[in-house]
């Protein structure tokens, strides 16, 4: 719980980040929502309890689904605005780029959310809510869109826990090892119901050649060496690097998803019902 908030650090926050934005970042779309952007909008049910809200939000960056991960790029600009500000209040800030949203497979919300994201206050930049939603997803598809955005979200705060909290940069980082050496299974087994059987096979599937696949070994290496791995955290920006390309290998894979001309006829018996 966040005992120590009030809704005033909330509204100092919110008034900063955007500002921030505005200044920094003009290129990315923002959209606030949950219990705080209810209370915003004047509702006297909001929910909103600043010892137990979260700060929510989507973030779709323009640049596709490869997103910019240089000092200038928007990625980077928006991780540093987070760092530089010091919230202390929770953050849960959904990272999208506007292909997956136009595309509707690789979105982390459902239809579902619809009605959440409704009450939500655009503060810049073109709606995500004019984005395709699924109504109902499962199985390796619905987790390849979380494993995404939770890939995507940990880079977000990564510069923040480079300074204030290592235990949680590393957490984020053994996650993304994870997520990224994951993805290629679990599109195989969207797109043919085909099971690789070690998360390390599968580096001269087809669908991949052309990728690099070098990140594998270096996940491989870490593995076998934890002092290392360990050691990367005394020069937090190499653990950052380390996540960059984790994430550029994972946004590589689901953009190789999403060039599939055959849409719906991959998707029909593999946990889609309809589009929003």
């Amino acid at each position: 719980m966040n005992v120590n908030l009030t809704e005033q650090n909330f509204r100092d926050f919110h008034d900063s980040f955007i500002r921030e934005l505005r200044i920094h970042a003009e290129e990315v779309s923002f959209l606030v929502y949950g219990s705080f952007a209810r209370k915003l909008n004047g509702d006297n049910n909001s929910g909103f309890q600043p010892s137990a809200s979260d700060y929510d939000g989507v973030i779709v960056f323009s640049n596709g689904v490869i997103l910019d991960k240089s000092p200038n790029g928007e990625l980077s600009k928006v991780s540093t605005i987070i760092k530089e500000l010091e919230p202390q209040m929770p953050l849960k800030i959904s990272v999208l780029d506007w292909k997956i949203l136009e595309d509707g497979r690789l979105n982390s919300y459902s239809a579902d959310m619809r009605v959440a994201l409704n009450e939500g206050i655009l503060v810049q930049g073109k709606d995500p809510r004019e984005g395709r939603y699924f109504v109902h997803k499962r199985g390796q598809l619905e987790r390849l869109a979380y494993n995404l955005d939770k890939a995507r979200r940990a880079r977000l705060l990564a510069e923040w826990n480079s300074v204030y909290d290592k235990e949680q940069l590393k957490k984020d980082l053994e996650r993304c090892m994870e997520r990224a050496t994951r993805a290629p299974r679990q599109i195989e087994w969207i797109k043919e119901k085909k099971y690789i059987g070690s998360r390390f096979e599968g580096t001269d599937l087809e669908e991949f050649e052309e990728m690099d696949t070098q990140i594998w070994k270096v996940v491989r290496y870490f593995r076998s060496h934890p002092e290392e791995f360990e050691d990367l955290f005394e020069e937090p920006e190499k653990a950052i690097n380390l996540m960059d390309k984790l994430l550029t290998f994972h946004e590589s894979v689901a953009e190789k998803f999403l060039e599939r001309k055959s849409r719906m006829k991959d998707l029909v018996g593999r946990g889609i019902e309809l589009f929003y």
